[in-house]
């Protein structure tokens, strides 16, 4: 079940490309970086049509706010997974620590953020021990979410919507799970919903707006499940497909997850679940395929990792429209690792021989 925390992109290295010097001066976490290192991470920026190199060989999770990205980088970490977290401003080209793991074995990960909060996990190399923090983007104060290094609670990764913050909690002792939610405003971690066969499937939510949504079973039938968070509400909803997991909101009234093959964890079918016309639709064919990650923006595109590289589904009322990525749909670069979108920003990790390891930024795809 926790498997699915122990995330690294791999090492990352770029030969003979120039960087610009990165220092900020009130942080004393924070060394120059001078102009002769080699090797790194290669950010393009399509946006500000420029490059540069970051000094760390693995960036593992991503976010975009305005002008900043926050990244999850290995700088000399020990396991060779992420310890920090960075902001790097784009403009500027300066970056700056925002947190360090307290571990000596360390995989910082699962950076998300909105427009007011940015949110990560810290944990050990094994993910046996997973701590969730956030971070006021106004004041910049860090907030523990959870108790650290409780070893009787094990966490999923968290998402943020507004001023909220939730994810998948599972209490070794009792051997229960539960869907948890904090106003980030307040101080007390909420339980909304038992979640009855907790699996690394369904071990994450999604939300948008007021809503929160959740996967589980009962009886060999699966279910949807929508939480009203201003109104306290929750909606069950069932659906044709079994096995589920990997659920995320794509507007008021579609969901999109993935259906497991029932003897095989890495075989999948991508479905589109419409709640306000009842029905389900195979995106990805009657076969079950090899589903490796999903994104959505706010423009009703869902982006797929399948068995021969990403797609793009087009989601409208009545019609959906499917294309593959190709090198001029990638902006010049081949071999798409993964897709973020971050506060309306694409941020597309590729391995490419052109490029090596790296992320390509663009408000336009």
């Amino acid at each position: 079940m926790r498997k699915n925390l122990i995330i690294s992109i791999g090492v990352f290295i770029l030969l003979g490309i120039s960087i610009f010097v990165i220092k900020n001066p009130t942080d004393k976490n924070e060394k120059n970086i001078s102009s002769n290192i080699s090797n790194g991470y290669k950010i393009v920026d399509k946006d500000l049509n420029t490059e540069i190199v970051l000094p760390y060989k693995d960036v593992s999770s991503y976010a975009s706010v305005n002008d900043d990205l926050y990244l999850s980088v290995a700088d000399n970490s020990p396991s060779r997974m992420g310890n920090k977290v960075i902001k790097f401003n784009r403009k500027s080209k300066k970056a700056e620590t925002i947190f360090e793991t307290k571990f000596d074995q360390s995989s910082v990960q699962g950076v998300v953020a909105n427009d007011k909060w940015l949110s990560w996990v810290d944990s050990d190399d094994l993910g046996d021990q997973v701590n969730i923090y956030a971070m006021n983007l106004k004041n910049r104060k860090i907030i523990s979410i959870t108790k650290e290094n409780d070893k009787s609670v094990s966490n999923g990764f968290p998402t943020v919507s507004g001023d909220y913050i939730s994810w998948v909690s599972h209490e070794v002792n009792t051997n229960k799970s539960y869907v948890m939610l904090r106003n980030l405003k307040e101080k007390n971690n909420e339980k909304i919903s038992e979640v009855k066969n907790h699996s690394w499937q369904n071990d994450m939510v999604s939300m948008m707006d007021n809503n929160l949504l959740f996967t589980d079973s009962n009886d060999k039938k699966w279910y949807l499940y929508i939480y009203d968070i201003a109104e306290k509400k929750k909606k069950k909803i069932e659906t044709k497909s079994k096995n589920i997991g990997w659920s995320k909101l794509l507007n008021d009234h579609q969901v999109v997850y993935l259906t497991f093959a029932k003897d095989t964890d890495f075989m999948n079918q991508l479905i589109l679940h419409d709640i306000k016309n009842n029905f389900e639709k195979k995106l990805s064919g009657d076969k079950y395929i090899n589903i490796g990650d999903i994104t959505l923006d706010d423009k009703n595109n869902v982006f797929v990792s399948e068995n021969e590289g990403f797609k793009q589904y087009k989601i409208n009322e009545n019609s959906i429209n499917e294309n593959s990525f190709t090198k001029k749909d990638v902006l010049d670069y081949k071999d798409v690792f993964k897709i973020v979108v971050s506060n309306g920003v694409y941020l597309i990790v590729t391995e490419d021989s052109k490029l090596n390891n790296g992320l390509i930024i663009t408000s336009k795809i």
